[in-house]
């Protein structure tokens, strides 16, 4: 049998300090727009810097809306197609 698809993970970069509701409107986006892309969340704050490697996958129409939040797409491993 032929091994499944690897789709390389979709990476953004959030700072909690203006808004800490941003991961809540990037859970609902994900939810309007899964695909097959994993989802990276590199979270800033005061007191550390996390990397979130999630278990949800989604598509290109998600990073786009998430730009649209102000957060950014970064690495090399941003999806360029759905």
């Amino acid at each position: 049998t032929k091994p499944p698809e690897e789709h390389p993970p979709v990476i953004l970069s959030l700072d909690l300090a203006p808004d800490p509701g941003v991961v809540e409107d990037l859970y609902r986006l994900a939810e309007r727009h899964p695909g097959p892309h994993p989802l990276r969340l590199y979270i800033r704050s005061k007191l550390a810097d996390v990397l979130i490697e999630s278990k949800i996958c989604v598509n290109r129409v998600f990073v786009d809306e998430a730009k649209e939040l102000g957060v950014v797409a970064t690495g090399a491993e941003t999806p360029a197609s759905p």
